[in-house]
């Protein structure tokens, strides 16, 4: 045998300790989506038999565990998702979501704890059984410590071989990715879900805040492509109100629904997820991405009246790598005897929600009353027109409000209605 050179055997021992670069791949990306909302099952019932074959899967939020503290540890707090199981089994692929709160450990195969983690798992899967659904995807949602990822993986192979023959993935943040702890709890698994959406708790009121910077979620992509683990990257459609008490400090949150009344000097903001920028970084990864990802998973699912959330259109729109865009137009709607209400109509296929200026005019009658709604104040008048403004007016893209009324005296005549934005 040739005997290797030294100097050989040392630019092997460099290269061997480097990371791979990942292989890349133009296959079209799986689009999936969460479904998360536990309020309103109606709403989210009738949003997933519209919606749920625009998808390659579902993953649906099935169980949420709490740690109540004892003398011993902490006791797991099961709260279980009223499913509605006969719409879910119409879904083409659908994956069952646990979330684990947080959890400090210790983290041990036989313990109590894993003990009751696997019997809910296993519990969750007979239940889909019984009622005829098939499960794709057992996923685990917590926010291990990256210091606990290696405690954390021990949850993972016991979860693993309980769920089997069910493939089990979990989420990941991007700070993991370059934890040493990482790549193993990524093998343990049968892939995850990087989750490169969030909000860090502000401080100030002015401050900029942001849910997902692309860039840093594309680096994050990147990063995570060197695995070689199959993954899927998670992307906002939401939004949260934020609350700022009078000294602009953060007293509270919402993410989902109205915020509560407001105390003298406290000031309400808003965060919502970028369509535009969500679109461009669609359109970054569909023609070319680490052959790891596999698709998008959106968080979450539009339901009606999900006020935070992004409307279908819009998020059907930039799943398509579209930019959508609002288009709003202003109606009268004669009632009878002079009565006409005023409709504000989003027929684009973005949602709006920045101020409105609408004018209506007339000519040859009376006003005999007139009155501004939901939201909307009358700014400016005489004897034949009336200004109506809202300094912000959330319209979801296919939605319509009714601003205001008047009531003229000839009910033939219809005003004239011109936004002025």
């Amino acid at each position: 045998m040739r005997l290797i050179s030294p100097f050989l055997l040392l630019i092997v021992s460099l290269f061997s300790g480097c990371e791979r670069a990942p292989l890349r791949s133009t296959r079209p990306l799986d689009a999936d989506a969460y479904v998360w909302q536990r309020g309103r099952p109606a709403a989210v019932s009738e949003a997933v038999r519209a919606h749920a074959r625009a998808f390659h899967a579902l993953v649906v939020l099935a169980a949420e565990v709490s740690w109540k503290k004892n003398d011993g540890g902490r006791t797991p707090q099961i709260s279980r998702v009223a499913l509605d199981w006969a719409t879910l089994r119409d879904v083409p692929r659908l994956g069952l979501a646990l979330r684990i709160n947080a959890y400090p450990g210790p983290f041990l195969r036989d313990d109590a704890t894993t003990g009751a983690l696997t019997s809910l798992a296993r519990d969750t899967l007979a239940e889909a059984a019984a009622n005829g659904v098939t499960v794709a995807e057992l996923q685990i949602d917590f926010d291990a410590a990256t210091a606990k990822l290696s405690g954390y993986r021990q949850w993972i192979d016991t979860l693993r071989a309980t769920a089997s023959p069910v493939p089990l993935t979990f989420t990941a943040l991007p700070a993991w990715l370059r934890a040493k702890d990482f790549p193993p709890l990524a093998r343990a698994a049968d892939g995850y879900v990087l989750q490169v959406h969030s909000l860090a708790r502000p401080n100030k009121a002015e401050e900029r805040f942001t849910l997902c910077d692309p860039d840093a979620a594309l680096a994050a992509v990147e990063l995570a492509g060197h695995l070689n683990v199959p993954f899927r990257v998670a992307l906002p459609t939401y939004g949260y109100t934020l609350t700022f008490d009078a000294s602009g400090n953060f007293a509270a949150l919402s993410a989902e629904g109205q915020h509560a009344a407001l105390k003298p000097g406290f000031t309400v903001r808003e965060v919502h997820a970028e369509p535009a920028e969500l679109a461009t970084l669609v359109n970054t990864l569909a023609p070319d991405h680490p052959a790891a990802l596999t698709g998008i998973i959106w968080y979450r699912l539009p339901i009606a009246g999900d006020q935070l959330n992004w409307s279908w259109s819009t998020l059907a729109a930039v799943m398509q790598g579209h930019t959508p865009a609002p288009h709003l137009n202003a109606r009268p709607a004669p009632k009878g005897d002079g009565l006409v209400e005023l409709t504000l109509v989003n027929d684009g296929n973005g949602d709006f929600s920045g101020p409105v200026h609408l004018l209506t005019r007339w000519r040859q009658a009376r006003r005999l009353g007139a009155d501004a709604l939901n939201g909307f104040a009358i700014t400016a008048e005489d004897t034949t027109s009336l200004q109506f403004d809202a300094a912000a007016c959330p319209l979801p893209a296919g939605a319509q409000r009714v601003i205001g009324w008047l009531r003229l005296s000839d009910p033939n005549i219809s005003p004239d209605v011109i936004l002025q934005n």
